[in-house]
């Protein structure tokens, strides 16, 4: 971690150390919480650089002991104010944040939020904050596979700018809608003035049911080639996904992403990604979830596959996690890619399939 980031962590925690001799969290609305996921994988391709490919930014290095994330967060609550400070280091931050100025690489959420009226929960934050996108996010512990989908690894884990978000009485239906700096990325993109906007919808009739339906509109830098500098080009996506507990051991996960892009000469290009997972939780302590996945990007527009070859990726994975003790959870995973044409590695290589298996031990606090 760079010093400042350091520096920031050591003030957090001189600042949140009252909030250790609190019991009683009501009458303390600071509170202290934290994260640490370390990962072992190996990679049939074996490369000699330790890294996944390169759609991926999560638990992307391999044949290494490595850290995939680890951060320390302080938030605040009271009944009219919300606030939550985070800092992060390890090698889905170095990956993820690799484009962002320095001093901010260490950020993970660092936001503000009021409670708008008295009587009903309407709230406007400003900052930077988790995506409203997908159903993952870079906490491994909060997703049923060890590792990301692809559409999660290829869409925002992270936004800054502002949302305001109401939810009705009953709590079966949330409203957020947002406005944006950009597509991850905590700062406006250059030469451009345009905010992006997004919305969200949440319905859960039950208990056991969840549906979500969740948008960006907005310009995103695209390199062009034949013209080596970045231009915008707006960009519309739309991310469904449902959540439904079958049964009291077994659960289902079904999503959906859907893009599409202005391309240069005036062509538009599209891509779209399905998913299906299932869970089965065989014990309190014991669960193990099957993932099959699709990602369709014919022209590139977010997965680069040099040379003439478009992108097509099939993807499958197994995984296993046994909790130790409360927060202490040990996962293995077995997963697989299969690309339609040959796939550009970091071996300089074209491949048809790609195969891992991943540990991991994480604990939160």
């Amino acid at each position: 971690m760079r010093p400042l980031s350091l520096l920031l962590l050591h003030l957090a925690l001189l600042i949140a150390s009252p909030a250790f001799a609190q019991v009683d969290t009501i009458q303390n609305p600071l509170h202290i919480s934290g994260y640490v996921e370390s990962y072992y994988s190996f990679d049939s391709d074996q490369p000699s650089a330790h890294t996944r490919p390169s759609f991926l930014s999560s638990y992307n290095r391999t044949s290494e002991f490595a850290l995939n994330l680890a951060y320390l967060t302080a938030s605040y609550r009271n009944e009219r104010v919300k606030a939550e400070f985070s800092l992060m280091t390890g090698t889905y931050a170095q990956t993820n944040l690799a484009h962002e100025l320095p001093l901010f690489r260490s950020l993970r959420e660092a936001w503000l939020g009021a409670k708008l009226s008295p009587t009903r929960e309407l709230w406007l934050d400003a900052g930077v904050f988790s995506s409203h996108i997908g159903f993952e996010s870079a906490v491994g512990a909060e997703s049923w596979t060890l590792t990301r989908s692809i559409l999660a690894e290829n869409s925002p884990y992270y936004e800054s700018g502002i949302r305001l978000h109401y939810s009705t009485p009953s709590k079966k239906w949330k409203f957020m809608v947002l406005m944006l700096n950009g597509w991850q990325t905590m700062r406006m993109m250059n030469g451009h003035q345009l905010p992006s906007v997004g919305h969200q919808i949440v319905f859960t009739p039950t208990d056991k049911i969840t549906l979500n339906s969740s948008s960006f509109l907005g310009h995103v830098p695209v390199l062009n080639f034949t013209n080596p500098i970045s231009t915008p080009r707006l960009r519309f996506f739309h991310n469904f996904f449902s959540v439904i507990q079958l049964t009291p051991k077994i659960g289902l996960i079904a999503g959906l992403d859907v893009g599409i892009q202005e391309g240069f000469s005036d062509s538009v290009g599209h891509w779209y990604a399905p998913i299906i997972m299932f869970r089965y939780t065989p014990t309190p302590k014991w669960r193990m979830a099957v993932r099959g996945e699709y990602y369709s990007d014919l022209m590139e527009q977010v997965i680069s596959n040099p040379g003439p070859n478009s992108t097509e990726i099939y993807g499958y994975s197994l995984n296993s996690d046994y909790e130790l003790f409360p927060g202490f959870l040990m996962r293995l995973e077995y997963r697989a890619f299969l690309y339609s044409q040959p796939f550009f590695t970091p071996e300089n290589a074209r491949a048809f399939r790609n195969q891992s298996l991943t540990g991991s031990m994480s604990y939160s606090f």
